[in-house]
């Protein structure tokens, strides 16, 4: 199993804000545009890359929880960028940190499923642009094409995902049905 660190290291990517957040002792965790997933993110911290894939997965699945809903009440305040991309992007790593601990417990069905919608979330982050145009007739058309903030990062989510996706064996055919009743 990959170690746990790789979507760390992609998460405090998304967390950096300024030189003195790297000082010689960080501060604990503290997400704070989605504070209803720090402890879930401190339980994934705490892990072992010899950690029990169960265990893993459990901690990894309740981060990705927090995050979808802290995406869910940021699109509801209509804060899409960077909000709703930031909690996103944050599922999608956490998701895909998830399915890697199915495949390691050869659930692979449910890492598939696992990792398509983890591809997809973070797709939609990569391919979000921000456009403003006017409606009425005699006003100027402004466009920003301005990319997500998050872009970058949900990329690497993306990338990891197909790279899994890939390397999943194939589906399990079907047992054959039984002739007794």
């Amino acid at each position: 199993m990959r170690t746990i660190a790789l979507f760390l290291i992609a998460g405090a990517a998304c967390l950096a804000s300024s030189p003195a957040a790297f000082a010689a002792q960080p501060p604990p965790f503290s997400d704070q545009l989605c504070p209803e997933a720090t402890s879930k993110v401190i339980a994934v911290q705490s892990l072992t890359t010899g950690a029990d894939p169960q265990q893993i997965y459990t901690v990894a699945r309740a981060a990705a929880d927090a995050y979808d809903v802290c995406a869910k009440l940021r699109l509801g305040a209509q804060d899409i960028e960077p909000g709703t991309h930031y909690a996103t992007t944050r599922e999608a790593q956490f998701g895909v940190l998830a399915a890697r601990a199915l495949i390691a417990m050869k659930r692979y069905d449910d890492a598939r499923r696992e990792l398509l919608r983890d591809r997809t979330m973070a797709a939609d982050v990569v391919g979000w642009s921000a456009s403003t145009h006017g409606v009425d007739p005699g006003v100027t058309i402004q466009t920003n094409n301005r990319s997500s903030r998050y872009q970058a990062v949900a990329q690497l989510v993306v990338d990891a995902a197909t790279a899994e996706l890939k390397n999943l064996p194939a589906t399990a055919p079907s047992p054959a049905p039984s002739s007794t009743p």
